[in-house]
């Protein structure tokens, strides 16, 4: 379909709304702020005296790399890197990284078993999925659940370095050096988590509670703008099941294999909203829902990105006075012309 296809069917598709749509631009921004401050509980609890403008640069550069990237995977390497150029130590921001993912994970599951549950006893979702439910909801579960606790605890990757160190020297050659190398910086670095993770040890848990609020706030406001989507095509209906519907679809879109969602977001929006939204406006939803979710944040990060990894502008540094002048001088005053008119 070309965009003058599409244009022709948004305008076909009756009237918008307006008041709920723009009442979604501010949930956005607070989605913003809400990401940079969770980030910023650990970066300050690492490094004190950390500004929030770190963590804020850091979480929009998250949104732009997420985007262009398979399953988010240039997502962690940029935002390590944003913080490295903020000032933190390595070490110190890939605690902080791993431990707001713990948050974020943690929030998924709990979000998400509050929500399927509803789904799964409140709405025919599973007629509208062909009776799969069960399937999408565990599924959209199941990799936080594995992943959280992989992270806190860092024996898991001294394990596998002592593996990799162990398979290296076995191997020999060529290959096995680089398994030996690989084994040996794993080493390294789980080395500095720890003693990161540690640094944070008192209190940790009062930390990850609101890093585990703020994330599940954050989910409940992304679902919350695709109930005002919803609202301004004409939904009328059951409020807290479109969220719990936008929540899910959330979820399983943060496992993508797709960069940034693209295609498999619009593709499953008839599976998730299909049955609520008014007649015909589907494409309507998706391209509204996308816009404001989507890439209005990669928007916004690009501008960061740009910003955060900008070359550095060298200095400038005033020249010496030459002997005789001051620095209020004009420079080389004494060879100043005169005016018209006047003697030198």
């Amino acid at each position: 379909m070309g965009w003058q296809d599409t244009g022709a069917a948004l305008a076909a598709g009756g009237p918008l709304a307006l008041a709920p749509l723009v009442a979604a631009v501010p949930l956005l921004g607070l989605d913003f702020l809400l990401g940079g401050f969770r980030l910023h509980l650990w970066v300050r609890r690492l490094q004190p005296g950390a500004g929030y403008g770190i963590s804020l640069r850091t979480y929009l550069v998250n949104l732009f790399a997420a985007a262009l990237s398979p399953m988010g995977a240039a997502s962690g390497p940029a935002q390590l890197a944003a913080l490295i150029r903020g000032g933190l130590a390595p070490a110190r921001a890939t605690a902080a990284l791993l431990l707001n993912y713990v948050g974020i994970l943690t929030a998924m599951v709990l979000v998400g078993t509050v929500a399927g549950t509803y789904l799964a006893t409140t709405t025919p979702l599973g007629k509208s999925l062909g009776g799969r439910h069960p399937a999408v909801l565990l599924g959209a579960l199941v990799l936080p659940v594995i992943l959280v606790p992989a992270i806190l605890s860092p024996r898991t990757g001294s394990a596998l370095s002592q593996g990799l160190m162990a398979a290296g020297s076995r191997t020999g050659g060529g290959v096995g050096r680089a398994i030996l190398r690989a084994g040996q910086a794993l080493s390294r670095g789980m080395e500095d988590y720890t003693a990161a993770a540690q640094s944070v040890r008192e209190g940790w848990r009062r930390t990850l509670a609101g890093g585990v609020a703020l994330s599940s706030a954050m989910l409940l406001n992304r679902s919350t703008i695709g109930l005002l989507v919803a609202l301004g095509l004409g939904f009328q209906g059951d409020y807290a099941g479109v969220i719990a519907r936008q929540a899910i679809h959330t979820l399983a879109l943060y496992f993508s294999p797709s960069p940034g969602g693209s295609g498999i977001a619009e593709a499953s929006v008839p599976l998730f909203m299909g049955s609520v939204l008014p007649a015909g406006r589907s494409m309507e939803f998706t391209f509204l829902w996308r816009l404001i979710t989507s890439y209005a944040g990669v928007a916004a990060g690009a501008v960061s990105a740009a910003l955060v990894f900008a070359p550095a502008r060298p200095r400038r540094v005033p020249p010496p006075v030459p002997p005789g002048e001051t620095a209020t001088d004009p420079p080389n005053s004494y060879d100043r012309i005169p005016p018209v008119g006047t003697s030198a």
